[in-house]
């Protein structure tokens, strides 16, 4: 038999514990997304390093083989640099400021972050390299 003053502790341990797993539940699908798009930011710089490496005198190409090789997260060509030190060298970078799902961590983070992915690369062709983008 149950006695009176335990009815509602069921309810209260459950309005304590929900809170607290739907934070940890939302907290692990804003890591898991933002190590994705960080994973295919890098991705994407790797495939313009390799196709510069092979072009390197024309970062348009470059940069819209970047774009394309991207469907999630979806990046424009001002999010994409291109550059080419000394001629030797190729130089890829990806930016993507990607909003957080969760708003519990707002306070702390902020609603975004920003994800930055550099690939550097040899040049593998006799064409000249520009050096400005």
């Amino acid at each position: 038999m149950k006695r009176v003053a335990d009815q509602g502790v069921a309810l209260v341990e459950f309005a304590i514990v929900v809170p607290l797993l739907l934070i940890m539940v939302f907290g692990a699908m804003d890591v898991g997304r933002l190590y994705f798009e960080q994973v295919a930011l890098a991705d994407a710089a790797q495939e313009g390093a390799f196709y510069s490496s092979f072009e390197p005198d024309d970062h348009t190409k470059t940069t819209t083989r970047v774009v394309e090789s991207l469907n999630d997260p979806a990046v424009t060509a001002a999010d994409v640099t291109v550059l080419c030190p000394g001629g030797a060298r190729i130089i890829v970078s990806v930016e993507k400021e990607v909003q957080h799902l969760s708003p519990f961590f707002t306070p702390f983070w902020g609603s975004s972050t920003t994800l930055r992915r550099t690939v550097e690369g040899e040049v593998h062709s006799t064409a000249t390299c520009d050096p400005t983008p």
